[in-house]
């Protein structure tokens, strides 16, 4: 009996210690120090931005980029204005379509392009716009 009550009050005792122990809360305001994306696969070309910020994937997209994202937009209206005929809505069906296709092209354009800096498509023009030659090249080359 003596020995069971005696076992029984450790247990609380170091039930109690663990809970009294609250772990950190977590800083919202720094910057998380990893990256919450995984991707399985190596890059197989040259790496120029390994995680590419919004301003430098916009900045580096090429102009068939731009031009597909446009002809979205410009599709997204078309078919909008068709669909909203129907119920005598074309301006606000088009306006939606042009908005929605148009957010589509430009999100679709922008992840091609961070595949790119990322080393995971064919990168050439990139990598001659961001990364500097090297003294080696630069001696080949003349």
């Amino acid at each position: 009996g003596l020995g069971r009550i005696r076992h029984t009050s450790q247990r609380i005792a170091t039930f109690c210690v663990r809970m009294s122990t609250w772990p950190e809360p977590p800083n919202y305001y720094e910057p998380p120090n990893r990256s919450y994306k995984v991707i399985l696969q190596t890059p197989g070309y040259p790496v120029v931005f390994p995680e590419p910020s919004i301003s430098q994937v916009a900045t580096n997209m090429r102009s068939g980029h731009w031009a597909f994202a446009a002809g979205m937009a410009l599709a997204g209206y078309g078919l909008g204005y068709w669909k909203g005929s129907s119920i005598h809505w074309q301006k606000p069906a088009s306006t939606f379509g042009a908005i929605f296709l148009g957010q589509f092209g430009l999100l679709h354009c922008m992840q091609d392009e961070a595949y790119r800096l990322m080393g995971y498509k064919e990168n050439g023009r990139e990598v001659a716009r961001n990364l500097p030659v090297q003294p080696a090249e630069a001696a080949d080359s003349t």
